[in-house]
């Protein structure tokens, strides 16, 4: 639908979702199929797609907006008051929840088809700090990435701030900023990898 690509999924039947400019497309490895979107404001860019138990694809887009693909119809996500704001990211935990982080609102989880404010850093709930990650690692430690720090069960696990995070085969932790790359080993070793080694 764009050439201007921000965001590349693959879901468990390998179709492979693209985000860009002007909405979604959907490669099933023969042909595209696209999801225009129209957005009032254009003040962010999709970071993150999750796809749930029942194959719906679910994404962030632009202004904060959450929205489902579910049997390849765009649906957009609701969300009710007190948890409807800016969708900053998205993610799911093992059990298949979806959690969303709403500017100045917190970490919301979909379970059981409704929305739950999930005890989260009081930072959240303020203007200055957005999150730009959650993830959940393979122990189910849970870590926010915001724009100021780095956050791991509820708990500043680094004073500075993160764009990425990924985890490896050997459970290593990867954590990627603007700055460069720490790894984070589970006994707590750390290495910091930039342009010089």
């Amino acid at each position: 639908i764009s050439n201007f690509t921000f965001k590349v999924f693959v879901d468990s039947k390998q179709n492979i979702w693209v985000a860009t400019q002007l909405g979604i497309s959907c490669f099933d490895g023969k042909k595209f199929t696209n999801f225009p979107i129209k957005s009032i404001t254009q003040s962010s860019l999709t970071n993150a797609f999750v796809e749930d138990k029942e194959g719906s694809i679910w994404f962030n887009y632009f202004g904060g907006e959450l929205y489902k693909i579910k049997n390849l119809k765009l649906q957009k996500v609701i969300l009710p008051n007190p948890t409807a704001g800016f969708v900053t990211t998205l993610t799911k935990d093992s059990q298949n929840n979806i959690f969303i982080a709403v500017w100045k609102k917190g970490i919301w989880k979909f379970s059981n088809n409704s929305w739950q404010k999930v005890q989260s850093v009081n930072e959240l709930d303020s203007e200055s700090h957005f999150v730009r990650r959650i993830f959940f690692d393979r122990k189910q430690n849970f870590w926010l990435l915001t724009n100021h720090k780095t956050f791991r069960n509820n708990q500043i696990f680094l004073e500075n701030d993160h764009t990425c995070i990924n985890q490896d085969l050997n459970d290593n932790i990867w954590l990627g900023s603007t700055k460069g790359v720490l790894k984070i080993t589970e006994d707590g070793k750390t290495t910091f990898f930039n342009a010089q080694n």
